[in-house]
């Protein structure tokens, strides 16, 4: 088993951006996930704002951190309807510090049959309409049919094992990796306190070469309810020394 990815999300306009960028850079690992949806950007000009510096500070340092932007709300409906969001297609243009995508990863949080009615055909087309930049699909009972039907399709895509649906429930035991040919990563209660036991668990049922990401949101938030940069960095630390 082979950390390729170790995500810290929930980073926003409340995260002070030089202290983001410097925990980035010492752990090359590290991908720093953002929240992304009409309520958290068009309603709240704070986060667009937020990002754009976030870009601007990335391109003047001339740094290649990894980014995620996870896609929720009504801009799931209109991705899988492949709808424009002028705010998400603004953000997937912006280059980094090398001329690369400032946003490496979209991750796209929808639960089947729990207020989303995706067409699977125009779903699919907005994922090809995104190549080569890597999807990332959540995996759970509810997914788990459409997912596999993406995948028999041969559409390229990262996904994301969380049986409690973002709710930051650790799993009773771990999922065994799905998917062949994907990246594949595991959330869902993780803490820098957990995480060395939760990735024992995990190398009990992915293969020893196999590439997998853990992710991690709530239990990485400090008392005011945002992201924590010294609980990430635990995190991230604790996560690395099981991996040596």
């Amino acid at each position: 088993m082979v950390l390729k990815y170790i995500t810290c999300s929930g980073a926003n306009e409340h995260t002070n951006i030089d202290d983001l960028l410097a925990l980035a850079k010492e752990y090359p690992m590290m991908e720093i996930g953002i929240q992304v949806s009409d309520k958290k950007v068009t309603e709240n000009p704070a986060r667009f704002d937020w990002i754009l510096a976030l870009q601007e500070k990335v391109a003047a340092q001339k740094l290649t951190p990894n980014i995620a932007l996870h896609v929720n709300g009504n801009w799931v409906q209109q991705f899988a309807s492949r709808a424009m969001i002028p705010e998400l297609d603004y953000f997937l243009s912006l280059n980094n510090g090398r001329k690369g995508w400032l946003v490496n990863r979209l991750q796209i949080n929808f639960l089947i049959g729990n207020d989303y009615r995706i067409d699977f055909g125009r779903f699919c087309q907005a994922m090809t309409d995104h190549a080569p930049r890597p999807i990332i699909l959540p995996y759970n009972n509810s997914n788990a049919v459409f997912v596999k039907k993406i995948y028999n399709k041969s559409i390229k895509f990262d996904c994301l094992y969380d049986s409690s649906h973002g709710e930051g429930i650790l799993p009773q035991q771990q999922q065994a990796p799905v998917f062949k040919d994907c990246l594949q990563g595991y959330s869902g209660g993780l803490s820098a306190d957990n995480v060395a036991e939760q990735l024992k668990k995990l190398s009990f049922v992915v293969k020893s070469k196999r590439a997998i990401y853990i992710d991690a949101e709530g239990k990485l938030k400090g008392s005011n309810g945002h992201l924590d940069l010294q609980k990430c960095e635990a995190f991230i630390k604790n996560a690395l020394s099981f991996a040596k």
